[in-house]
């Protein structure tokens, strides 16, 4: 997936994410990051590729994940600001 895909697939997701309307992606970076699979008392977890999707307005933010695999959002973390 390249990043201009990983951006098309968050800007479809805005509204089901919770993103304001008025926040712009301004950085995009590609990572690995850890996915849970299975709740605890079975807690796994798999290694994943994704796009990291940084909406920012102000102080606030909020990152999309991005899964190369499945090309869905499968994280979102929000700023406090």
């Amino acid at each position: 997936m390249t990043e201009s895909e990983a951006r098309a697939i968050a800007e479809a997701q805005r509204e089901a994410c919770e993103v304001p309307a008025d926040w712009a992606i301004e950085r995009a970076e590609r990572r690995i990051i850890e996915l849970l699979e299975a709740p605890p008392p079975d807690a796994r977890v798999r290694d994943a590729l994704v796009w990291i999707l940084r909406f920012e307005s102000g102080l606030g933010w909020l990152e999309l994940a991005v899964d190369e695999k499945t090309r869905t959002v499968v994280r979102v973390e929000r700023g406090r600001a």
